[in-house]
């Protein structure tokens, strides 16, 4: 409880003041008037769950304003390394983090000017979707425009590329949006044909390569889309068999590898795909840590069956996780960093179960996360940075480990871990070094922290 005083006298709490109307008052809402007591303008107190900013003292009547601080609810989370961002329940899109390659759009056109982002800063409305990466970010308006800043376009600011999109999702170097009418579109580094172009130049503007597209995933150097008749088509970068073509060579054109496909993902060098029938498909690098499952650590040149009764799979450079129809989860690949959850950090060469009640799975190259059907969030992996939340940086957490309650969406990567609760509040934790905690500084931050959801 807070009391207020005047000249030394007690006066009633914050509470009665609230649930008193002869008390107080409410303007639009948000403003309580109440008698004076002992604190100074600005001065940010706590009631019930919620935080008041003192105004300014009204001499004629003895009273003090106290206005609330009204909290943003936050619907979607995206960050990269370097860089967060949020978009919150009217549409409006914040972001902190390195701005050296000016992926914030904060408008510093020199980069000798340029300094990186401490706080969520706001940088567009009627936002509904986000994309990012370490050196550039997309958003796409809820009128289905997109924009873009950072590396590829040198662009300061976010600028306008594109009309009609409904999905768009991006690499450090590549990226892929579809339109309205399901037509797939896409530009930048192309030297493994990433593009589908036919050749390996690269692509300097938004240039259609199919139509009739669902879904588009990429990776760095290859790119997988599924068409409305559940066909899956790939290209690019072939040297691990990531293609599915028998061999190891580069894939210039989209070319058709499997029917019946539900859901792609990928990494740089391994591709898995779920059929509709729930069987579990991949191909590509063996050869660190076993992600292919195989019970070796050879390369695969072709999509080969791993699994039944699938319904999500992630995967990261380096492991392979999935959940089944009985919400089981499995996983496999490299335990360098106790990203297996093992209890060590041997490799696992075969999916091997994890943990029961599993609602949905995240990875990043050397962490792995998950909520349960309980909304409880657990962890393992590497915490050197803090990004395990554990109030400390341990090197390697081995074990799953519950970190959060009433969770409902994860994102992370190597260093930083966020997510949002069930009452639509921003946590983080991780790196900081960049500003991209959001805190106001560069520091670390050991455990999750509540961020973003303030004006």
């Amino acid at each position: 409880m807070v009391s207020f005083k005047y000249n030394g006298i007690s006066a009633l709490t914050l509470s009665e003041k609230i649930t008193t109307p002869s008390f107080c008052m409410t303007k639009d809402g948000t403003t309580l008037y109440v008698p004076l007591f002992n604190g100074d303008a600005g001065e940010v107190i706590s009631f019930d769950g919620y935080e008041y900013t003192l105004g300014t003292f009204k001499i004629d009547n003895l009273r003090m304003a106290i206005s609330r601080i009204i909290g943003k609810k936050v619907v979607k989370v995206c960050c990269s390394t370097y860089t967060t961002w949020y978009i919150t329940d009217s549409g409006d899109l914040y972001g902190c983090g390195e701005d050296t390659f000016s992926q914030q759009g904060s408008g510093r056109e020199n980069v000798l000017t340029r300094e990186n982002v401490l706080t969520f800063t706001k940088r567009a409305s009627n936002v509904k979707e986000v994309s990012c990466s370490n050196y550039k970010t997309w958003y796409i308006t809820d009128s289905g425009d997109l924009y873009g800043c950072g590396t590829t376009f040198l662009e300061p600011t976010f600028t306008k590329r594109a009309s009609n999109v409904k999905v768009v999702a991006c690499t450090e170097d590549t990226i892929w949006y579809i339109d309205n009418n399901n037509n797939l579109y896409g530009c930048g580094s192309n030297e493994y044909g990433q593009q589908g172009s036919g050749g390996t130049s690269n692509v300097s503007t938004f240039t259609k390569r199919a139509s009739n597209v669902k879904e588009v995933v990429c990776s760095e150097d290859t790119t997988w889309y599924i068409d409305n008749n559940n066909n899956l088509y790939g290209c690019g970068k072939g040297s691990y068999g990531q293609q599915g073509s028998g061999d190891t060579e580069n894939v210039l054109t989209f070319t058709k590898r499997a029917s019946n496909v539900k859901e792609v993902v990928c990494s740089e060098d391994t591709t898995w795909y779920i059929d509709n029938n729930n069987n579990l498909y991949g191909c590509g690098k063996g050869s660190y840590g076993g992600q292919q499952g195989s019970g070796d650590t050879e390369n695969v040149l072709t999509f080969t069956k791993r699994a039944s009764n699938v319904k999500e799979v992630v995967c990261s450079e380096d492991t392979t996780w999935y959940i089944d129809n009985n919400n089981n989860l499995y996983g496999c690949g490299s335990g360098f960093s106790g990203q297996q959850g093992s209890g060590g950090t041997s490799s696992v060469l075969t999916f091997t179960k994890r943990a029961s009640n599993v609602k949905e799975v995240f990875c990043s190259e050397n962490t792995t996360w998950y909520i349960d059907n309980n909304n409880n969030l657990y962890g393992c992996g590497l915490g050197s940075y803090g990004q395990q939340g554990s109030g400390n940086t341990s090197y390697y957490v081995l074990t799953f480990t519950k970190r959060a309650s009433n969770v409902k969406e994860v994102s992370c990567s190597q260093y930083t871990t966020w997510y949002i609760n069930n009452n639509n509040k921003l946590y983080g934790c991780g790196w900081g070094f960049y500003g991209q905690q959001g805190s106001g500084n560069t520091s670390d931050v050991l455990t999750f922290t509540e961020k973003g959801n303030r004006d």
